[in-house]
């Protein structure tokens, strides 16, 4: 796909933040996520509003620490697809996710982690002590 910003790799630089590291990602490039990405326990990313970010098919970004996407109803926060016809894995959460104004397409892709009647992945999935909230946003054209 075409992208009106230049991508750059996902990282995680954490900083000190006021109790925990702390890892921002900007919207000033699309983030591309190519491999499994662990928000550590104990570690705080922050996606600020705008932000777009691409996962490669399959790959799952996972939450242990905390998840806080801060997208506004002008600039909403997009995790999508890396390629044309790819299929990203998901979101799985076993600490804790604040979803603001976040949309998340073209998941479902990590038939590893298929299970039940249709035999498909949770786009968005919470584990057993696990949390999270969603305000705005939704889980649009996924497998």
């Amino acid at each position: 796909p075409v992208h009106p910003r230049p991508v750059r790799p996902a990282t995680l630089h954490w900083h000190r933040g006021p109790g925990a590291a702390l890892a921002v990602w900007k919207a000033d490039a699309i983030v591309s996520v190519q491999e499994r990405l662990v928000v550590p326990q104990g570690r705080v990313l922050v996606v600020l509003p705008g932000t777009h970010v691409v996962v490669a098919a399959g790959v799952n970004i996972e939450v242990e620490g905390l998840l806080v996407v801060l997208g506004t109803e002008d600039e909403p926060c997009v995790l999508s697809a890396a390629g044309e016809h790819d299929i990203w894995g998901g979101l799985r959460v076993s600490g804790s996710a604040r979803l603001l104004h976040t949309w998340m397409v073209e998941g479902g892709g990590d038939f590893a982690s298929a299970f039940g009647h249709s035999d498909s992945q949770a786009v968005l999935m919470v584990n057993l002590g696990g949390h999270a909230t969603m305000l705005g946003g939704g889980l649009v054209d996924n497998a």
